[in-house]
């Protein structure tokens, strides 16, 4: 049986029309809608179809989050962050110790007047709601945090900031 295209052609019968017809039809397509934005690092002005966009590219939203990305790479953000801890503690007057083994409690021991206090180095960050975005630790170790975006170390037990 034969069926006809709209056109007046002969078309497969399994077919909504010609192959002519199929090829010359327009197809509509929807147009995405265009947002422009300032990357709020480097304060280039582009337009993205993400209407939150904040950053021009993945280099600019690292080193906002962490301004040391330009410094001192991911992998090496843990050993900074320790060493970090450490200068902070012979500020404050402390003779520190380190951990020889990474399976220890704690990386850093800290000596003033025969006093012993474990420290877990770790890096950290403010939260929007001032607390401390950091990995948890034991309760008898005290966390020494060193918030990258702040360049500064804080030290917490059981989630509140103490003094040394």
């Amino acid at each position: 049986m034969k069926t006809w295209c709209e056109c007046g052609q002969v078309k497969d019968d399994r077919a909504k029309r010609c192959w002519e017809c199929h090829m010359k039809r327009e197809v509509k397509t929807i147009e995405k809608k265009r947002y422009s934005y300032k990357c709020t690092r480097c304060g280039i002005q582009k337009e993205t179809n993400q209407p939150y966009q904040k950053y021009c590219s993945n280099e600019c939203r690292r080193f906002v989050s962490n301004p040391l990305a330009k410094i001192v790479l991911r992998r090496n953000m843990g050993a900074y962050s320790e060493l970090a801890v450490i200068l902070d503690l012979f500020k404050r007057g402390y003779e520190v110790y380190r951990a020889v083994s990474g399976h220890c409690s704690g990386d850093i021991i800290a000596e003033k007047n025969n006093n012993l206090t474990k420290i877990d180095a770790t890096t950290g960050r403010v939260n929007s709601n001032g607390t401390y975005g950091h990995p948890p630790k034991p309760k008898d170790v005290i966390a020494g945090v060193y918030l990258a975006d702040q360049g500064r170390v804080v030290y917490l037990q059981d989630k509140k900031e103490i003094q040394l």
